[in-house]
Formats: C-alpha cells, sequence, structure tokens
C-alpha cells in the first residue's frame, strides 16, 4: 500500500449536528394533514443525536470514540462515511474512506461469498477488476475459500463477519472506519484483524474506532473522543478520555445511591457459596457468571475489587453483582462483547471456554499461544478456540480423551476448573473464594 504524502487532515468537524425527526402518531388521509397544518395543529419533534460536535483527525492518527449505548457513536461513524449529511455544521473528510458499520450492510443472503465480493466492493466504489484481482486474497483473510460459493444465508455471524472486514481492508485506504468490528468473532479472527489494522497504520491511513473495549480503545488509539447524549465530553490522549470517562461515570453511578466501592461491585457472596458446594461436587458444572468471578480472582487476587460496571453487556445490568466481573475480563481481554451484546452469565460455560479462561487465569492469555495444529479429532485448526485448547492440552493442564477428543461444547465442570488453575496457575479453587486464602492456594 501506498499513502499520499501528509497535507491537511483527514477529518474536521465543525458545529456538526445530526437531528431525527420523532413520528408519534401518523396522519391517515391527506384531508386530516391538510386541517391539522392550517390548524397549526402538527407538532414535529425531533430526537438530537450529535449536538455540536467538533473535531479534527490529523492524518495517520487512529482515533478512538467512547460512551454509552446510544452516545451518538455509529451516528458520528455513519457522518464520516458519508452515509449521514449533518443536519448543521460542516463535515470535511478527505481520502478514500472503508466503512465497517454494520456487519452484514451490504451483502445478500441469497448470493454467494464470491458474488457478495462483487456487490459489496461495487457499493463500496470498487470496480469489478479491481474485486477480480483481489477476490482469492479476501477469501483467504477471511478464511473462507471452501464456502466461497455457499449462499450468505447460511453462513454465521462470525464468518459474515470475517468477510465484510476482508472486503473493506483488501484495497488501499485512505481512512478506516470501524464499528464494533474487534468485539464479534473468535480471538484468532479478531488477531487477524487487529494485525491488518496495523498494518493501515503502518502505512499512514487514518483510523476511527468505536468501541467498548477500552483497553482496545487504549492500545490501539493514539487521540479518543467521548460522546455523552450526542455531546462531546473530553477529546484527547485516548489514556487521558478513558480515565476520564471511567472516573466520572463511576462518581454519577455512585451519586445516584451507590456508596463507593460497596454492594455489588465488590461482593459475589451467592456464587461464593455456591462455588464452595461446587468445589465438594466436582461433577457440577460452572455458568459463565461464576466462571468470570473465578478468572478475574485468579489472575487479580481475592482482594481484587473490579470496578463499578459501566453496562457493557445488555442483560447484565450496572447493579448486577456479576457485571464488574464479566467487563473486567473485557478489559483483561479474556474476552470480548459479542455482536448481540449479550454475557449470558446464567449459561453453563463450556470446555472450549474453559480452555480460555484457564490460560487467562495463569496470565497467559497474549503470549505463549501458538497456532493450532489439529491435535483433537472434533477440534479443527479453524476452531475459534483451538490454539488454547491445544495450549493448555500441552501443559497437562485439561486432558483430551483416549478417543482423540476433546469435546469443546461439553460443559465445564469445577474437576476441569480445578485441574486446569491448579496446573497452570499454581492455585487451588477453594483459594479464589475469600479473601486471605489466596495464599494457601500457592504452596
Amino acid at each position: 500500500m501506498t499513502r499520499r504524502q501528509k497535507a491537511a487532515a483527514s477529518i474536521e468537524l465543525s458545529h456538526l449536528s445530526v437531528h431525527f425527526r420523532l413520528t408519534h402518531r401518523s396522519v391517515p388521509t391527506l384531508k386530516e394533514w391538510a386541517i391539522k397544518r392550517l390548524q397549526n395543529r402538527l407538532k414535529e419533534q425531533y430526537f438530537i443525536a450529535l449536538d455540536d460536535v467538533g473535531l479534527t483527525v490529523e492524518e495517520g492518527m487512529s482515533f478512538g470514540v467512547i460512551g454509552a449505548n446510544g452516545a451518538g457513536k455509529s451516528t458520528l461513524l455513519r457522518v464520516i462515511a458519508g452515509i449521514i449529511e449533518p443536519s448543521t455544521g460542516v463535515a470535511v473528510i478527505r481520502g478514500r474512506v472503508a466503512p465497517i458499520i454494520e456487519l452484514g450492510t451490504g451483502f445478500d443472503g441469497e448470493l454467494s461469498a464470491r458474488e457478495n465480493v462483487f456487490f459489496n466492493g461495487a457499493l463500496l466504489g470498487r470496480s469489478r477488476s479491481e474485486m477480480r484481482d483481489r477476490l482469492e486474497t479476501i477469501l483467504h483473510f477471511a478464511m473462507l475459500e471452501e464456502f466461497a460459493d455457499a449462499p450468505l444465508r447460511t453462513f454465521s455471524s462470525g464468518m459474515t463477519a470475517r468477510l465484510a472486514f476482508a472486503i473493506a481492508t483488501s484495497v488501499d485506504a485512505d481512512v478506516l472506519v470501524l464499528d464494533e468490528i474487534l468485539s464479534v468473532g473468535d480471538e484468532m479472527f479478531r488477531r487477524r484483524c487487529r494485525s491488518r489494522i496495523d498494518e493501515f497504520r503502518r502505512e499512514g491511513a487514518t483510523i476511527v474506532l468505536v468501541s467498548h473495549d477500552l483497553n482496545t480503545i487504549e492500545r490501539l488509539c493514539s487521540q479518543a473522543a467521548w460522546l455523552d447524549a450526542g455531546r462531546l465530553r473530553a477529546l484527547g490522549p485516548a489514556s487521558d478520555v478513558v480515565r476520564t470517562y471511567l472516573r466520572e461515570t463511576r462518581q454519577a453511578k455512585n451519586g445516584a445511591g451507590g456508596a463507593p466501592g460497596s454492594a455489588h461491585a465488590r461482593s459475589d457472596a451467592p456464587d461464593a457459596d455456591r462455588v464452595r458446594r461446587l468445589v465438594r461436587q466436582t461433577d457440577e458444572k460452572i455458568t459463565r457468571g461464576e466462571a468470570a468471578v473465578l478468572v478475574v480472582r485468579a489472575r487479580h487476587g481475592v482482594f481484587f475489587a473490579p470496578p463499578e460496571a459501566i453496562g457493557l453487556f445488555s442483560d447484565l445490568p450496572p447493579d448486577s453483582h456479576l457485571a464488574p466481573y464479566a467487563e473486567q475480563i473485557c478489559r483483561d481481554q479474556v474476552t470480548q462483547v459479542p455482536g448481540d451484546g449479550r454475557f449470558r452469565p446464567a449459561d453453563v460455560a463450556s470446555r472450549a471456554e474453559l480452555a480460555v479462561f484457564a490460560t487467562a487465569a495463569a496470565g497467559e492469555i497474549d503470549d505463549r499461544i501458538t497456532p493450532a495444529l489439529g491435535v483433537f479429532t472434533d477440534v479443527p485448526r479453524t476452531h475459534w478456540a483451538a490454539p488454547f485448547i491445544e495450549h493448555v492440552f500441552h501443559r497437562d493442564a485439561i486432558p483430551g480423551r483416549p478417543d482423540g477428543t476433546f469435546g469443546p461444547d461439553e460443559p465445564m465442570t469445577i474437576a476441569d476448573f480445578a485441574t486446569s488453575v491448579e496446573h497452570l496457575a499454581g492455585l487451588r479453587a477453594e483459594s479464589l473464594l475469600s479473601p486471605g486464602s489466596l495464599d494457601d492456594g500457592d504452596e
């Protein structure tokens, strides 16, 4: 890839506002509309998605956008991508834009992956010859060569995500616009995405990234903006903006009735009682919520209190005692917010998830993990957890089966968790249940 010489800023937004008209009740006939119009009884109301936003993103900068759901982040990206026109203000975008805003947009479910490459490429302004030259590269990056002629409606959301990302990033672009793309797909795909984004950064492209994963924003972005109810609350270095966001969000929650560091954010007593019983019943299954508590305690110690939850998951309200733990394993990059925004804390964790959680508990989530070789007959190398499954197997933390299978979709049991954590981290499961007992597990 080659980039033009640095010149003016890639993105300049000045006094930008976006208003959407709200329709509360339809007028059934033209006659009734005319009468209400003459009587001045037609009342129009507007929802302000963005309100007087001004910012500049220099060419070659990686820029993050954070904020709660409904803050206006996706609307901002749609303005930058040219999908939405500002109601007031000015938006100047210089260079070719590659938007990945809503996965599946610009695809036809009845067309094959191969046909959708050309169809989606045309919507992005790419010529047919350009897409033909890059077709094999796109399918290879998306790991979809063997599914090239299958209709898209038969694809999983992860397969669709891979195809969308591969198409949008397959050609030179001056501005790459990403909306939560790093929160979908399996861990291997997310690593490939980060590698591709790093390549764009090295080549001097401007990147605008929206994500609820604050660790990702701090790692990938030099500057960031915090949007709150459509208004710009903070703008500056990414780490400073993230800290301001967390501090003020936490203070707002405390001011709404919670004392700092109290109740739900620091206590998992009901789950601790249950896990104490599970320790004595090793064939009992562990839920995803319970696994999150245990992994956080294994990584940070039983005295560690996760920060107040900010509502990353739609099925875990911030006042849930499990929410801080679920959000902490996102900050630790053990898992990501899925595309549907749900954590599913009551679902039984699988053995595949156990491999990831156990690796994270030992602090090895980001290193020592090598590509999968296909050790187990029921875990292909392309399986989302294959590298972690083979990692814990080679460390003798989680055994395989005599028939050469692993059982990735089978439920995780307390025996599985206890064995794996003891082998990888030198901790006993009991040591993770109450303050003061962690040292006992290190003997």
